[in-house]
């Protein structure tokens, strides 16, 4: 049998594999420009001092746009970091593939209580190379949804151990099973801070498993048990989703939900949907997935009630079909925040993570694994196809990674447009600085004097010399997060102009004005406190419950009960 640092080569050399077409071929994916232009903004901030969430200077034509303080930190800090140590071509590649070896390492880690020790490794491959994994990092480049995937093992093993095992399967093993109901919400929790459709996917794949689970035990201790893990989780994550929530009025609301998921959920017309190959892909990756999981129920030696892990993956592949199905319109329509999810298919990571454990755990035929892996293998291939269809052309590539990044970055992401404004079509023609007329925004004011000195995405410097007050237009647009005083440190009050651009009120004579943008308020603040002591709580928990089941005397009690 292979040995653990062999199978652990193995992973990370079999992780190369989606990873090897972007360096020799080039890059593509539709949120490849977004990731990486936000990991180099972020970047930036860090090397001209900015460490904290920062304004993308570069977006919407240079008017900029505030996605550094909205969107979840944890991918594009961990690109950041990439950006500083490797070179820009390589970074992106190096992004998907260390996604790629944890997901692998993730799943051989959680597979080992529920498959033979010889069949961790092909769990571990199925997952890391699993269809609809390979499409969310070649195809989509989607990288914080495949952060996630990286630990989604982790997580289902953990709502089993504490939120699916009956009282009575556990009893003996209570300080193991609120361990794993600790882990379970620091992963759910760093999941909310990494992507939020993602975790909308699992609250909604996860009450589900637990309703079925509360029905099957006859109890509602497993609803409230995968409850209280999300609110711990939501506890872990406050520092982000509070202020997120409270600053989504920033932004456009028309920007937020710009597809319609009824029209994307299994067989449903859409007409909408830019890439309709990939939906039909998806639905494809679903149904064949699908198929394996009933053939893998109808093919086992033993009862599935006999085997509660097995009764897991199945009704977590069950709640994957049925939310992408047109049988769950109505709950797409009225369940709180399920739209944020956008595209149904995203639900194709949970049954990623179900059909490996389910094909290989023990009650499963073996005769049903071959042509299991022939389907997979065949699912498998269909995005590089897709990858391939996109470089068709050979003279004519995707572009190199710098002219892909320059020419996303004059757009931006729409949906992170700031309230108040226009999406742009082209260039504006506004100068950088200018001073303007305090009745008419338009106009110019000769009698007012104003001189950049620095500029940067998060910091503008600048001089004014004026008889009278003066009004200053900056190009950027207004939020409320940007902050101007004088040189004695003095607030000066800030407005928005008809286009959206900034206005700063400057009082006579000669300043030079401080123009920052800082994500700073109460409920900030406030949340981030909250999150701290949910963090050093849930550490302690740990740490003691570690040390009391590694003393003698529970090792001994836990072997008596075994």
């Amino acid at each position: 049998m292979m040995t653990t640092p062999r199978r652990f080569a193995l992973i990370a050399a079999l992780a190369l594999v989606p990873v090897v077409p972007y360096v020799l071929l080039g890059y593509t994916g539709q949120d490849l420009p977004f990731h990486v232009c936000s990991w180099l903004d972020l970047r930036d901030g860090w090397l001209a001092g900015h460490l904290g969430p920062g304004w993308s200077g570069a977006a919407k034509y240079g008017h900029g746009d505030p996605h550094l303080t909205l969107y979840p930190p944890v991918s594009y800090v961990l690109g950041a970091l990439l950006t500083l140590v490797l070179p820009l071509r390589i970074a992106p590649a190096a992004f998907a593939w260390l996604a790629l070896v944890l997901s692998g390492l993730a799943m051989h880690a959680a597979s080992k209580p529920f498959v033979a020790e010889r069949d961790r490794l092909p769990a571990a491959i199925l997952y890391m190379l699993g269809p609809y994994t390979i499409t969310t990092s070649l195809v989509r480049y989607a990288a914080a949804e495949l952060l996630v995937q990286a630990w989604l093992p982790l997580i289902a093993l953990y709502f089993y151990e504490a939120v699916w095992v009956s009282r009575t399967e556990a009893s003996g093993h209570l300080l193991a099973r609120r361990r794993a109901f600790v882990l379970l919400g620091l992963l759910l929790g760093l999941s909310w801070i990494t992507n939020i459709p993602a975790s909308i996917v699992l609250l909604y794949s996860l009450v589900t498993a637990a309703m079925l689970c509360a029905l099957l035990q006859r109890s509602l201790n497993p609803l409230l048990r995968i409850l209280l893990a999300e609110a711990l989780a939501a506890s872990l994550a406050a520092f982000y989703l509070l202020p997120a929530w409270a600053e989504r009025n920033w932004v456009h609301p028309g920007t937020l939900l710009r597809i319609d998921p009824l029209q994307l959920l299994l067989f449903m017309p859409h007409s909408a949907f830019p890439d309709a190959p990939l939906l039909v892909v998806c639905w494809i990756f679903l149904c064949v997935q699908a198929g394996l999981a009933i053939a893998c129920l109808r093919g086992r030696t033993l009862p599935l009630s006999a085997g509660p892990a097995a009764q897991l993956w199945a009704a977590l592949a069950t709640a994957s079909f049925l939310l992408q199905s047109p049988l769950a319109i109505s709950l797409w329509q009225h369940a709180p925040e399920l739209r944020f999810v956008q595209f149904p298919l995203r639900f194709l990571s949970v049954i990623g993570v179900a059909l490996p454990l389910l094909l290989l755990s023990r009650g499963t035929r073996r005769p049903l694994r071959r042509p299991a892996y022939v389907l997979t293998v065949a699912l498998s291939i269909m995005p590089f196809l897709g990858y391939l269809s996109e470089q068709a052309v050979a003279a004519n590539r995707s572009p190199p990674l710098l002219q892909l990044l320059a020419a996303w970055r004059r757009v931006g992401a729409p949906e992170y447009l700031p309230a108040g404004t226009l999406m742009p079509v082209g260039p504006t023609g506004f100068p950088v600085l200018s001073s303007v007329d305090a009745q008419n925004p338009l106009a110019a004011d000769p009698a007012c004097k104003v001189e950049m000195e620095h500029q940067s995405a998060n910091l503008r410097v600048f001089r004014t010399l004026s008889a009278g007050p003066c009004r200053v237009r900056v190009a950027l647009y207004f939020y409320p997060y940007w902050r101007a005083s004088d040189e004695q440190r003095h607030s000066l009050a800030i407005s928005r102009e008809p286009t959206g651009l900034l206005l700063i009120d400057v009082p006579p004579g000669a300043h030079c004005v401080s123009l920052a943008f800082r994500a700073a308020s109460t409920t900030r603040t406030a949340s981030g406190i909250v999150s701290l002591i949910a963090l050093v709580l849930s550490a302690a928990f740990l740490s003691l419950d570690r040390q009391r089941l590694s003393s003698p005397l529970s090792t001994q009690v836990t072997a008596q009960i075994s």
